[in-house]
């Protein structure tokens, strides 16, 4: 474990956030080839983890609709209020009609509260910016221009903080060794308790 001073610093980082690699000892544009890899490795992890919680979200969505649909066509149809079924069954029928009204209702709250669609929605919109990014690193592979370099961070920082939150079990799921994975890591707790 680290000593106590080193745990109140704030990670070592070009640009203070988004688990950029430390260039600032660095010239921009003088990154090597390694660094470049690194930088667009991170980027892919981040693309992969957001696409990964917009399809976990969508499913989550479907899985609470679909039983919420049916559960509702089923309470408002005849076969709950008819006389001669309730009838037939007494208090067991009104049983079943007060558990399925009970259940729609609380479906319907999960998906209101939750917002799985609208949530898959933003992670799908991150993963496909961090996409571009990726596709900016490419870029620079074969135009090292240093302007462009300065640009891309500004970039990165404002997706890191413009991006929602990837669920830590999906980030530990995606993880891949990599040579920032602990500064992203912790910077996405850290935006995790601001949030909060």
């Amino acid at each position: 474990m680290p000593p106590a001073s080193e745990l109140n610093e704030p990670i070592s980082t070009s640009r203070g956030n988004g688990g950029l690699p430390e260039i600032s000892a660095r010239l921009p544009g003088r990154m090597t080839p390694k660094e470049l890899e690194d930088w667009r490795a991170s980027v892919k992890h981040i693309q992969d983890c957001h696409y990964d919680a917009a399809a976990s979200l969508s499913w989550q969505h479907y899985a609470t609709g679909i039983p919420l649909v049916i559960l509702s066509a089923v309470s408002a149809s005849s076969l709950v209020t008819d006389a001669d079924i309730l009838a037939m069954f007494g208090s067991y029928a009104k049983l079943v009609a007060s558990g399925l009204a009970l259940l729609v209702t609380v479906l319907a709250a999960i998906q209101a509260f939750l917002g799985f669609e609208k949530r898959s929605g933003l992670h799908y919109k991150a993963g496909a910016q961090y996409g571009a990014l990726k596709r900016e690193i490419d870029l620079y592979k074969e135009n090292h221009d240093g302007k462009w370099l300065s640009d891309v961070a500004e970039k990165w920082d404002a997706l890191t903080t413009g991006s929602p939150i990837i669920p830590l079990r999906i980030w530990r799921r995606n993880s891949k060794p990599s040579p920032h994975r602990d500064q992203l890591a912790e910077l996405s707790a850290q935006a995790a308790s601001r949030a909060a």
